[in-house]
């Protein structure tokens, strides 16, 4: 159920609102979390993905509270709030031109009115245009990271189904029809692909937990229930990636008719996907074992005739993420097109950035060695920064909570931070080892330049 309200612009239901939430957490990242919990063990993984999830959910409610203290002017600072304005208004402009018209709040109020309504626009109000910089810049590698994993899956799941053709040869022709997807510049549009994907991933999702119980038990032997804590700073990264969603937070509360069901709402949500996640991530281990693989997906399949469901099921997975791909490549577009270098240029000029934007992830795809790492890598280091260390920095400086939970975000702060260098140098020592080790089975295969010459003159 939907409300229009002021200039025509619907405010979505609390049901409505629940399920876009539930829907946007539901991503790839949950495809690497069987591999998650192989390298972590049963009650590492288990701890730390609770951990992530309460911490998310309570770093997004400190961000909805940062919001609301700005705009109810109730924040305690308002050193920024010029810089704040103009960024908001630049924001509004945007927002006017892709949906045609303005969003009004449930009390009648045009939400131009407020002075803040992103993630960008809070960091701005609370340390100035540097800090919006940094959360604008850490939401575009986050949201380009995510369709680069998408791409990725795609490519090593489609080479899976056809071997004789390589990966990157899937992820270049995936690029060409998305170059001109995202063009599109209508969400109304954007949201009819969007929901032909939900379908598609929810079914490849439910027919991996088929797959896992057609086998389960095989493998129990195998099965680590304990805790290896050398891989844990990589379920770290991992974790993060798939609760992170705060760019999308503020949206989300701003749509919903009634705001004051939103607490409840992303707790609900969030207790859901843990849920959701971890036996996920259990079942897919425990049918496995020690042959989990980073995608979860190259598991399916086998000598039983079930390669063709397999086939099914890998493809429908790819077909949800190729559509999701335009639609979470949105904000980045947004982000791009507020500066001044594409925004005072023509709309031509615009559209060809989006393309060498889309062609860009491609080559990154390409690039990237290993699904598991990319995530991890990208989790612990800018979605940490989102999750775990600006909405408690910025909460304790606009909204002045009690000692007690100034103490507790404080202590969110530094676990971000420890977890983020750990991470993030855990992840980059393993995708650089990758790189050495696919470099050296390289020169291993291919002969020698000097060899080659004199093979090639002995045969004359």
């Amino acid at each position: 159920m939907t409300v229009s309200v002021g200039d025509g612009v619907e405010l979505c239901s609390t049901r409505r609102a629940w399920a876009n939430t539930f829907l946007f957490f539901v991503g790839a990242g949950i495809l690497g979390l069987p591999y998650a919990f192989r390298k972590t063990g049963m009650a590492g993984s288990g701890v730390v993905l609770v951990a992530v999830g309460m911490v998310s959910a309570y770093s997004m409610h400190l961000l909805v509270q940062c919001k609301r203290a700005i705009n109810g002017g109730k924040a305690s600072c308002r050193a920024a709030v010029t810089a704040a304005v103009a960024y908001e208004r630049v924001d509004s402009q945007d927002s006017e031109a892709a949906d045609g018209n303005v969003a009004s709040s449930s009390n009648g109020k045009s939400l131009k009115s407020e002075i803040v309504g992103s993630y960008g626009g809070v960091g701005a109000f609370v340390y100035g245009e540097a800090c919006q910089k940094l959360v604008d810049s850490s939401l575009l590698i986050t949201q380009a990271g995510f369709c680069c994993a998408y791409l990725i899956f795609i490519g090593t799941n489609l080479h899976s189904i056809i071997p004789w053709i390589p990966d990157y040869v899937f992820i270049i022709a995936c690029i060409f029809p998305l170059s001109v997807m995202v063009r599109i510049r209508q969400l109304k549009t954007l949201a009819l692909f969007s929901m032909f994907a939900n379908f598609a991933n929810l079914f490849g999702i439910f027919a991996v937990f088929w797959r896992d119980f057609s086998v389960w038990g095989e493998k129990r032997e195998e099965v680590e229930f304990g805790v290896e804590k050398g891989n844990l700073p990589f379920f770290f990264g991992v974790a993060i990636y798939c609760f992170e969603g705060m760019g999308t937070v503020i949206p989300i509360e701003r749509s919903m008719e009634h705001k004051n069901d939103f607490t409840q709402l992303l707790l609900s949500v969030v207790a859901l996907v843990t849920l959701l996640y971890f036996l996920f991530g259990y079942c897919g281990y425990y049918a496995f074992g020690m042959d989990t693989r980073e995608i979860i997906t190259l598991n399916l399949g086998g000598s039983d005739g079930s390669n063709f469901a397999a086939a099914l099921v890998k493809s429908s997975l790819c077909t949800g993420l190729f559509f999701t791909y335009p639609m979470m490549m949105f904000p980045v577009f947004e982000v791009v097109e507020k500066s001044d270098f594409v925004r005072k240029r023509s709309a031509d000029f615009a559209s060809w950035v989006r393309m060498a934007i889309a062609a860009c992830t491609g080559i990154v795809s390409i690039a990237v060695p290993n699904f598991g790492l990319f995530i991890s890598f990208l989790g612990a280091s800018c979605c940490s920064l989102l999750a775990f260390i600006l909405p408690p920095m910025f909460h304790n400086k606009v909204c002045s909570p009690p000692l007690v939970m100034k103490c507790i975000n404080y202590v969110i702060i530094v676990i971000g931070i420890i977890g983020a260098v750990l991470g993030t140098t855990d992840s980059a020592r393993e995708l650089l080892q990758h790189y050495h080790h696919e470099a050296h089975t390289l020169k291993h295969h291919l002969p020698a330049f000097g060899e080659y010459e004199n093979t090639t003159l002995g045969s004359l």
